[in-house]
C-alpha cells in the first residue's frame, strides 16, 4: 500500500484526486449516498485520512495507467 497526499505537488496526487473524485461521481449516480463513499472506498482498497489516502498497489496502478 502507498501513502499519497491528495493535495501535493506530485502529477500522481493529481491523477489519484481525480480518479477518487470520478468515483465519487459513478457512486452517487447510481444511487448511493454522499455519507457512505468512504465506506465504498474502503472496499475498493482506499482508505482516506485527512488529505492522505493510502492506496491498494491495484488502484494506483489503475490510476496509472488511466491518467499517464
Amino acid at each position: 500500500m502507498a501513502i499519497h497526499n491528495l493535495l501535493g505537488t506530485d502529477p500522481m496526487d493529481y491523477h489519484l484526486a481525480k480518479m477518487i473524485m470520478e468515483l465519487k461521481t459513478r457512486f452517487c449516480e447510481s444511487g448511493g449516498q454522499p455519507e457512505d463513499f468512504y465506506d465504498y472506498l474502503k472496499e475498493q482498497g482506499v482508505k482516506v485520512i485527512g488529505p492522505l489516502v493510502k492506496i491498494d498497489d491495484s488502484l494506483l496502478l489503475m490510476a496509472k495507467l488511466r491518467f499517464g
